[in-house]
């Protein structure tokens, strides 16, 4: 609603470069995820100011795998991307307890 009838751009970043795209990985909200990628051409590779993927993103918030398994093989995303401190999604996914991303990243 608030893209299609307002016309919100859903490229718009926060003070820290995250756009819609990050928060929904975040979350897991796979399919506002691939709403955004397919309809509005969001860029899953897109980095924020510290460097995060959406990727990333996912790692850190999502409690389901299905976001990283849609990351990896739809959006060809690379599970090796680091960011700004050098880590990977899965030092995310380990830090931040996600053991079903880690077990899925482990197994990719």
């Amino acid at each position: 609603y608030l893209i299609d009838e307002c016309h919100c751009d859903p490229m718009d970043t926060d003070s820290l470069g995250d756009t819609v795209l990050y928060r929904a990985a975040h979350y897991g909200s796979l399919d506002v995820m691939k709403y955004l990628i397919n309809h509005h051409h969001c860029d899953p590779m897109a980095t924020n100011n510290e460097g995060e993927t959406v990727f990333q993103h996912a790692a850190k918030g999502s409690p389901s795998p299905d976001v990283i398994i849609y990351l990896i093989n739809e959006c060809n995303c690379d599970p090796m991307t680091v960011d700004k401190k050098g880590w990977t999604p899965l030092h995310t996914a380990s830090y931040y307890g996600r053991s079903a991303v880690v077990e899925c990243l482990l197994s990719t």
